[in-house]
């Protein structure tokens, strides 16, 4: 129930409510990746058809059929790409192939730890086609099962099967589910989940179908579905109208001007929110499966080559993109357009699809030449006023930066270009760090809000360097102490479900009582209220440290405990917030 209430106040409406990730098994003679490349037609011909769509051929990372693209049986680096998509969110994903109580995919892709280990604090739809997921009326519980009840994990709902089903039924009864699931009502409105379920159960009619009977949604039917629908309008890219080719140039400025518009074509001057534009590289031929009745060409992911955000007015928007050095000249790239309001109860997209990349030129009058490197303006643990090199620190805590640029930060996908990395101790990358960085200012401006957690006890430290479009880079190392961890702390709440007000309560095992500083942050990791006080027992009235209300939604909590002589920090928990 924590979970659902969570999902439903959750103010968090980002790009990720914008995207689908499909996922295929590898072999049996190619089934499921044509099955998986005929599922994106198929979502593309419903009221969602401008998502943007990811894929995940397990196939491309482990070997098959004597073909291997990202190395032979790298099991590792299809696990590593499918929690990255699950850090960085996604509305809805679908994986369709083999399975089993524990794992998905005959290699074990992903496995009931993996499910567990995987924070998610942007939980999708979930669809998957594959036999024993979720045997809830079994002694063992199933990874499906896991995915449901496991607080931040997984996922918000699933449809998947309670029992071994076949591979070409299953294909049905998923397409059957994706399809009721982004299609809208006929007065507009958008379905619930239960509505969906039942809309693709009653598509058999009265065919006989074991495996209709072994599906199950797992979830709260009542769940509206809430996708972005195409109501974005681009009036223009670089002054040239969307329906012309639009040759885009590496290391200018373009700038895209457009409205928010009704199902009845006028701008809708109530919308007032947030835009972010997405810039794809070409896309790239993966393999041609032939078959003895069809030919399909699979394609790879395309390549994010920059993203930039501003806000939307009364329905109108003009935003200006950096198209970054690394763009590939000739290809035909896309640009994926999503905007929310504020209150995420109106989402809008759409797609550019008439846009040519051109070769970088240096002598072009409208090419910038950047040689100024970004600048780190803060770097800090958890409270910019209480930190400095080598202070104590918890094992678990929120890591923020905040930096800007003259032009604009490179933000490309995770295999290509130049990107923003983070490094403890000079040996260990961080994989996820895009997830909990946000962009302003056209992509001028960044904010990283990501927590670290579990560190071993002792001196440590933690580089980031950023790049910026032109390949300019800049570093900053912050060195901290993790205290010892036979000083321990707890902070829980009396109540985790709150409308009014909370207490906080701190247990240690200090020899003295300490002082004790309580931090509240939000969905982005930023610190929202703080306190220290030099009593075990502190009441909060759920507002800001200006004295403002909190808006309703799900919030984490944690602090540090200090004497003279030893020193904690506790775990992070969460708390939801509702209106009063």
């Amino acid at each position: 129930m924590d979970k659902i209430i969570a999902y439903a106040q959750d103010t968090d409406f980002g790009n990720w409510h914008n995207k689908v990730m499909i996922m295929d098994e590898v072999g049996d003679e190619d089934m499921h990746t044509i099955q998986a490349t005929k599922l994106e037609s198929l979502i593309k011909e419903t009221d969602a058809s401008e998502l943007d769509i990811k894929r995940l051929h397990i196939a491309e990372y482990t070997l098959s059929n004597g073909n291997t693209v990202k190395g032979a049986n790298n099991v590792y680096a299809a696990n590593l790409q499918l929690a990255n998509f699950f850090k960085e969110g996604m509305f809805f994903a679908t994986y369709m192939g083999h399975g089993s109580y524990s794992s998905l995919s005959k290699n074990l892709v992903w496995k009931t730890g993996d499910v567990k280990n995987t924070v998610v604090t942007r939980l999708p739809i979930l669809s998957i086609a594959a036999c024993d997921i979720a045997n809830y009326d079994s002694n063992t519980r199933g990874i499906g099962e896991y995915m449901i009840i496991t607080p931040q994990r997984g996922c918000i709902a699933l449809l998947t099967s309670t029992r071994s089903v076949e591979a070409s039924e299953n294909d049905v009864l998923n397409r059957a589910f994706i399809k009721e699931v982004f299609t809208a009502n006929a007065d507009g409105s958008q379905r619930t989940l239960g509505e969906a379920y039942m809309l693709a159960k009653q598509s058999f009619g009265n065919a006989a179908s074991r495996n209709k009977m072994c599906y199950t949604l797992f979830a709260d039917p009542a769940i509206k579905i809430n996708f972005a629908k195409k109501l974005v309008k681009v009036n223009s890219v670089g002054g040239k109208s969307p329906e012309d080719e639009i040759t885009l140039k590496p290391m200018t400025k373009v700038e895209i001007e457009g409205t928010i518009c009704k199902a009845d074509g006028s701008v809708d001057t109530d919308f007032n929110g947030n835009i972010t534009a997405t810039l794809l590289d070409g896309e790239t031929l993966y393999r041609t499966i032939t078959t003895d009745t069809e030919s399909v060409d699979v394609y790879h992911n395309r390549q994010q080559l920059s993203e930039s955000g501003t806000t939307v007015e009364n329905g109108v928007f003009k935003l200006t993109m950096l198209v970054p050095k690394n763009c590939t000249a000739g290809a035909k790239g896309l640009i994926k357009i999503y905007a929310n309001t504020t209150d995420g109860k109106s989402l809008a997209n759409v797609t550019v699809e008439n846009v040519i990349f051109a070769e970088y030129d240096e002598s072009d009058a409208e090419t910038i030449i950047d040689t100024q490197a970004p600048t780190i303006d803060k770097m800090y643990i958890n409270n910019e006023v209480a930190f400095a090199n080598d202070i104590n620190v918890p094992a678990n805590f929120t890591l923020h930066v905040t930096a800007t640029d003259d032009m604009a930060f490179s933000n490309p996908s995770q295999t290509i270009g130049k990107q923003i990395t983070l490094l403890l101790d000079g040996t260990t990358f961080y994989d996820e760090v895009r997830s909990f960085t946000t962009y302003g200012n056209n992509g001028a401006s960044m904010t990283m809000a990501m927590p670290i957690t579990s560190l071993a006890e002792g001196q440590h430290t933690l580089k980031i360097t950023l790049y910026d479009a032109a390949g300019n880079s800049t570093s900053q190392t912050i060195s901290f102490i993790v205290v010892n961890a036979t000083s321990n702390a707890e902070l829980t709440v009396d109540k985790a479900i709150a409308t009014d007000k909370v207490t906080f309560s701190l247990t240690h095992s200090f020899a003295t009582n300490p002082i004790v500083k309580i931090f509240v942050t939000d969905h982005n990791n930023h610190v929202v209220w703080s306190k220290a006080v030099d009593t075990l027992d502190c009441e909060w009235n759920l507002t800001d440290n200006d004295g403002n209300r909190l808006p309703a939604g799900v919030y984490q909590f944690f602090g540090t405990a200090t004497t003279s002589s030893q020193s904690a920090g506790t775990p992070i928990s969460r708390l939801t917030i509702l209106e009063p």
